[in-house]
């Protein structure tokens, strides 16, 4: 990826991270910094799978998008999970084991389902993946299939 694209791709994994606690903040103390930290690598690893999403059939890059989304609150389940474990924050009477952590992925992901965040997010990855995508491709020539998108 051009370093451009990456850029892109951290700021990128800030702004969902700030979206996340916005969801999340009455329920996480030390919500802003966990979504700032880990929005870094989670924003750089979600970016790298917009590497050829233009080439791709309308319906897998909304595969990819709704698969990158869950795997973005995923590892930030892991995050705070983590956080949980280390800091005792997951709630009175809980025990502090790293059970946790996948404890925490459930409800993240859970979460976004039942509430039905994921309708309004899962438009939100595939543009966000359309845009890095467009970002990291040469200015010389468009991908095959990538209609009105330049």
């Amino acid at each position: 990826m051009k370093p451009i694209s990456i850029l892109q791709s951290v700021l990128s994994g800030w702004v969902w991270g700030f979206i996340a606690w916005l969801l999340l903040s009455a329920r996480m103390d030390r919500g802003l910094v966990i979504a700032m930290v880990t929005a870094t690598p989670i924003g750089m690893l979600m970016g790298a799978f917009s590497k050829g999403f233009l080439e791709r059939p309308i319906l897998a890059r909304a595969g990819i998008a709704l698969v990158t989304l869950y795997g973005a609150v995923a590892l930030f389940g892991v995050a705070s999970g983590i956080e949980a474990y280390l800091f005792g924050t997951f709630g009175p009477g809980n025990p502090r084991t790293l059970g946790l952590v996948w404890l925490a992925v459930w409800y993240f992901a859970a979460g976004m389902t039942m509430t039905g965040y994921v309708v309004i997010l899962w438009p939100f990855a595939y543009i966000n993946h359309l845009l890095i995508a467009r970002e990291a491709l040469p200015k010389t020539s468009p991908p095959k299939g990538a209609r009105g998108w330049r």
